[in-house]
């Protein structure tokens, strides 16, 4: 018998997974979006392994080592932070699933 879960439901269970570190927000999204594309197997540990939650696309990126920004000589910190987080965010959507919600970044691990 399969059983129909609500994207409520579905955060709860991975946020009971205590091998992932999903904040509630991040939980929610990711399980209103597969809800929203018919994924219709949710398996908690493949939603782990496929997918991972960052506080910023800057974060994310740095998991990966194609990625990086260089401060430039004149460039004060407020607008290089700013910079960065742009460039990572672009970086992300050109190689992966990339969902922004409030309160951080999840991607596809790619």
């Amino acid at each position: 018998m399969k059983q129909e879960l609500t994207p409520n439901q579905a955060a709860h269970l991975l946020l009971a997974d205590g091998n992932a570190s999903w904040s509630y927000n991040g939980a929610l999204a990711l399980c209103e979006y597969l809800d929203e594309c018919g994924y219709e197997d949710f398996d908690v540990v493949a939603i782990r392994c496929d997918f991972n939650e960052y506080e910023s696309a800057a974060e994310a990126a740095q998991d990966y080592s194609d990625f990086s920004c260089e401060r430039e000589e004149e460039e004060n910190e407020e607008d290089y932070q700013e910079r960065r987080e742009a460039e990572a965010l672009k970086y992300l959507q050109d190689n992966t699933f990339v969902m922004v919600f409030n309160g951080g970044i999840i991607i596809e691990v790619f």
